[in-house]
């Protein structure tokens, strides 16, 4: 039995992106989002992995806090959820 469903919204926030008409643009530009971690992002010992890279796509404080500006009700808690929020009210925008 094949169930249909219907897509009544998309969203979504990814590095260097606030939206996926930017992530799109991104793409068919062909461009890229990695960047240099930041020394204050994460600090990791080297010993410990068989593979280090200094280069990674993040999501910036200053992209989160844009695209988090007027969910007061998310305001403190964990980026992740703050980002969910935000591609929500995109969606559904």
């Amino acid at each position: 039995m094949i169930e249909q469903i219907a897509i009544v919204g998309m969203g979504g926030v990814f590095p260097n992106c606030r939206n996926l008409d930017e992530f799109w643009q991104l793409l068919l530009a062909k461009g890229t989002t990695v960047s240099d971690i930041p020394e204050d992002r994460a600090e990791i010992d080297v010993n410990k992995l068989d593979v280090v890279s200094n280069r990674a796509c993040l999501i910036s404080d200053e992209l989160l806090a844009e695209v988090s500006d007027g969910l007061s009700l998310a305001e403190g808690y964990d980026p992740l959820l703050r980002l969910t929020l935000a591609a929500g009210q995109q969606a559904l925008a």
